[in-house]
């Protein structure tokens, strides 16, 4: 009994040692990576499209200039410029009888507002990430692996995570505060070169922060492409408790109430970068 113990150890002991000899070399590939960029620069190109749209959707446009403190630890400085604004769905929303076409046809949610007006309230999350916008923030690369496609093409990747805060400028397009009325509908006019109703319109700059993680793919030496998931919040603010009386061009939020909280808008991001 004791033999045979002693030979099932041996036999487990040698299938181990195997593993661990087999593993070896590909430990030591891993290791030995294509290049090191410790107190290197870095220059990339990030496209993001916001991926849980609903009324509103936004495509983020940025250079991404990064120093690498280590080989784990990085600074990064991000300007871009997004274009953002409603979708079909806001004007389906103000008239939901028109259909997916939304050609403006009365009556709107607006008719009648301002013969007998209804207190209303617009919707939240309504501001997008629309013109520049610059954050700034650190990145951790935790990881540096290598993925063997084929025998002769190894791809090497990290996976890294990153913090970033700044300010951006955002605009917002009401969904239920007519900004002109049309007298002889008594229905609020339809802009066609939008391609919905003529709401209040704000802009203005306020915070932005976010957070991404993801997998930059290294090839041509220095070179990578990121692919990542990017989560942004800022500021939310909405009227609610108006009617269609209340708006003047002068001072539209005059005796609004205005109801505050956080938007959070999921981006998909790729980029090209490129070490020096």
């Amino acid at each position: 009994m004791i033999r045979k113990a002693a030979l099932g150890l041996t036999a487990i002991l040698l299938a181990v040692g195997a593993v661990a000899e087999g593993a070896e070399p590909e430990q030591v590939v891993v290791r030995n990576r294509l290049y090191t960029d410790q107190s290197d620069f870095e220059l990339g190109f990030i496209a993001g499209l916001s991926i849980n749209n609903s009324l509103t959707s936004m495509t983020n446009l940025q250079l991404d200039v990064t120093y690498h403190l280590t080989e784990a630890w990085a600074l990064d400085l991000l300007a871009g410029y997004a274009l953002g604004g409603p979708t079909d769905l806001l004007c389906q929303a103000q008239n939901p009888s028109s259909g997916s076409n939304c050609p403006g046809k009365s009556p709107s949610i607006f008719h009648g507002a301002l013969g007998s007006p209804a207190v209303k309230n617009d919707l939240p999350n309504l501001w997008v990430l629309s013109g520049p916008n610059v954050q700034a923030g650190i990145r951790w690369e935790p990881v540096y692996g290598k993925l063997s496609l084929l025998t002769e093409l190894p791809v090497h990747f990290k996976w890294f995570f990153a913090i970033d805060g700044g300010a951006a400028q955002f605009a917002r397009t009401s969904v239920d505060m007519c900004a002109s009325y049309n007298t002889q509908s008594n229905d609020c006019n339809f802009n066609q070169g939008n391609g919905y109703y003529d709401t209040l319109f704000q802009q203005q700059w306020s915070w932005l922060g976010s957070a991404a993680t993801g997998l930059r793919f290294i090839f041509l030496g220095r070179g990578s492409i990121d692919l990542a998931i990017r989560d942004y919040v800022w500021a939310d603010s909405y009227p609610t408790g108006f009617t269609g009386a209340q708006f003047t061009k002068s001072n539209p939020l005059q005796g609004v109430t205005i109801t505050t909280g956080i938007t959070n808008s999921l981006f998909a991001d790729l980029g090209a970068t490129w070490t020096f």
